[in-house]
């Protein structure tokens, strides 16, 4: 996966657990018509100065095709951001820090193509640079198709404890093996059958566990290393699957 393509990685690792070939057409970007701005036109996108006054702003024109959702893409590259504010039309859709979330904005789902006036502004200190905005779609039909696929491969008897998972998986060859969604964390231990398997991530985000061709009784705890003792109490809303895999070498590389 790449360290910089967030959307290419969603469309990655969805296809990998609907075990279809990546598509270039679940997102899309589109460009945005700038129709004002108090800000300067600078080499990457645009710069705003003085942001203390409170002053500050864009207005955007795009149009979103049917049967999408629809995001705004606001990266902020430099400078101090305390808030921005993102208006459809008059209707607020949202106030949020670009220092805790990130650079995408959902401006909501259309069945039906829309054109649509966005405004923001922005709230920060001294001077911020942004690359220029784009608009992010995602097909929904796609999607749909994808999740539903995905569902065909999840892993439904599996049982979870504080800081265990245990589970019967039986499969048809040794080129599988089991995605978690978990955040990837050193202090989870496995077996397979009684015995130790190493435990492997997807991209330093999720848990992987191989799996041997037939039946596997599967056994993990959270063993809490160095000071995040206590950091997992509960595992809620936890989804996993059944990849295939051709070696542990695609595996680090997805």
């Amino acid at each position: 996966m790449s360290k910089t393509d967030n959307l290419g990685n969603q469309n990655q690792l969805l296809s990998l657990v609907a075990h279809t070939s990546v598509t270039k057409r679940l997102f899309k970007s589109f460009p945005v018509q700038l129709t004002g701005s108090t800000g300067q036109t600078a080499e990457a996108g645009l710069e705003f100065k003085n942001l203390e006054n409170g002053n500050q702003s864009l207005k955007l024109s795009v149009t979103v095709p049917k049967n999408q959702q629809a995001y705004l893409s606001l990266f902020k590259m430099q400078g101090s951001i305390s808030q921005i504010s993102v208006y459809k039309g008059k209707q607020l859709i949202e106030n949020y820090n670009p220092n805790l979330v990130g650079q995408y904005i959902n401006l909501g789902s259309f069945k039906q193509r829309t054109n649509l006036n966005i405004s923001v502004r922005l709230s920060g200190t001294g001077t911020a640079q942004f690359a220029r905005p784009t608009l992010i779609t995602l097909n929904e039909k796609i999607f749909q198709r994808q999740i539903e696929l995905a569902r065909k491969y999840q892993a439904t008897n599996l049982k979870y404890g504080k800081r265990t998972i245990k589970g019967n998986i039986t499969t048809n060859n040794d080129k599988q093996a089991l995605l978690l969604t978990i955040p990837a964390d050193p202090g989870w231990k496995a077996k397979i059958n009684g015995k130790q398997v190493a435990v492997k991530t997807v991209d330093n985000l999720f848990t992987l566990v191989p799996l041997n061709s037939g039946k596997n009784q599967l056994t993990m705890k959270y063993v809490p290393t160095g000071l995040v003792i206590g950091a997992w109490l509960t595992i809620l809303g936890l989804s996993s699957f059944i990849l295939y895999r051709s070696g542990d070498d695609t595996i680090m590389k997805i």
